[in-house]
């Protein structure tokens, strides 16, 4: 019984850290409170609406990692404003936009190296539309469960029961 209790718990425990990393390893602290204060729905689209993960998301930047330091850097702009906030969270309607044209070839170059074929490429959610040649996105809606996919196997219902 112990041991069966050990390695469920182990699972959960993998399931979450791949969660946890899929977003660029958000603090357990933030990643917790952000847990508590949401059913996993919620959790899971609170997660998608930071301005990292849906830079990530559209490409803007390879890596979550990547993502984050761009915004730090101010490459982006929502709704005209300046954000330098990598967990700012979006609300529908919001637009994303490159802050300077200087910013706007970086990230133009970067898209085209991963944006050719054969390359991993992570499909662009139904919640986030975006134009590739002016470069800017919108938040459309608040993402379902079944519009979020991963690019990694794991189990939210085990993440759900970790929090348990």
């Amino acid at each position: 019984h112990l041991m069966y209790n050990s390695s469920l718990y182990h699972l959960r425990l993998k399931d979450k850290q791949k969660l946890r990393k899929f977003y660029g390893t958000i603090s357990e602290k933030a990643f917790k409170n952000l847990y508590r204060q949401n059913d996993i729905k919620g959790f899971i689209s609170s997660l998608e609406r930071r301005l990292d993960s849906i830079i990530y998301r559209i490409h803007f930047a390879s890596t979550p990692f990547s993502a984050r330091q761009k915004i730090y850097h101010g490459f982006f702009l929502v709704n005209k404003r300046k954000i330098k906030k990598k967990g700012y969270k979006l609300k529908p309607g919001d637009i994303i936009t490159i802050s300077s044209l200087k910013f706007h070839r970086i990230i133009y170059k970067e898209l085209k190296g991963s944006l050719k074929p054969y390359k991993h490429l992570m499909l662009t959610p139904n919640y986030l539309e975006v134009n590739y040649k002016k470069l800017y996105c919108v938040l459309v809606n608040i993402p379902s469960l079944n519009e979020v996919f991963y690019t990694i196997p794991l189990s939210l219902p085990l993440v759900k029961e970790f929090y348990r």
